[in-house]
């Protein structure tokens, strides 16, 4: 059994082409993806569809960048990371239940950095354009829309650095993508993020319920996605 039997629950070959990278995944989204059950490995869990290969990685930049790295000699072509985002603010029509798409990502990664304010000079990560533009095309309703990403290694200083934020023209904050950014162009793989805002950082934190209307709506766009990147995987399977 190799080190990726182990830490997958799937064999290196038994990768699909595309591969959706899940930070966490609810029972409810697992089931409309048409997956039934996850393999369990070491450190992460993974399973097939006729399309795509899912794996749950855990949160954080640590475990889904080394997720990417294993990948570098299977099959994949395709990176993916379904997950969620914070709201720097409201603007231009960005809110709860908003879909969006990193254009690039600031890797303030570290908690260290963060603690210090050791952030101005941080790295930015970039997706891969033509993958981007492809899945953009299969956005039935144009619900999905382009945003500037910050990837931060703190939930609580967040709210400390809305001004610097602000000035770099920040849309969003996670805790993924300038790793998913950086590994995949490490490992010479295509990659691009889908994410959906559950909070706005001020007003409306990621710790304070929700209301039924909102949560609603939040549903519904996650649906969308999970809808929109079944499509995408299917052009993309029949490349």
């Amino acid at each position: 059994m190799s080190t990726f039997d182990v830490l997958f629950g799937l064999t290196e070959k038994d990768i699909k082409k595309t591969c959706i990278l899940m930070p966490l995944v609810a029972r409810d989204t697992l089931r409309r993806l048409g997956i039934q059950k996850l393999s369990r490995g070491k450190l992460y869990s993974a399973s097939n569809t006729g399309n795509f290969t899912l794996i749950r990685t855990g949160i954080g930049t640590h475990l889904l960048g080394d997720a990417v790295l294993y990948l570098e000699d299977t099959p994949c072509e395709n990176i993916l990371v379904f997950g969620s985002c914070g709201l720097i603010e409201k603007k231009r029509g960005l809110e709860i239940g908003s879909l969006v798409i990193p254009l690039q990502s600031h890797a303030c990664e570290s908690f260290t950095n963060v603690l210090h304010d050791k952030v101005k000079d941080c790295d930015v990560f970039y997706p891969d354009e033509p993958l981007i533009e492809e899945l953009i095309a299969c956005d039935k309703d144009k619900m999905i829309k382009k945003a500037q990403c910050v990837t931060f290694g703190s939930l609580k200083m967040e709210a400390e650095k809305l001004a610097f934020f602000g000035k770099q023209g920040i849309d969003v904050v996670d805790m993924e993508c300038s790793a998913l950014f950086a590994a995949s162009r490490y490992i010479k793989r295509r990659a691009a993020a889908l994410l959906y805002v559950t909070d706005i950082v001020e007003e409306q934190p990621f710790y304070a319920p929700l209301l039924p209307k909102i949560r609603a709506e939040l549903i519904y766009c996650i649906n969308y996605a999970i809808d929109t990147l079944l499509g995408f995987t299917k052009a993309l399977s029949n490349k």
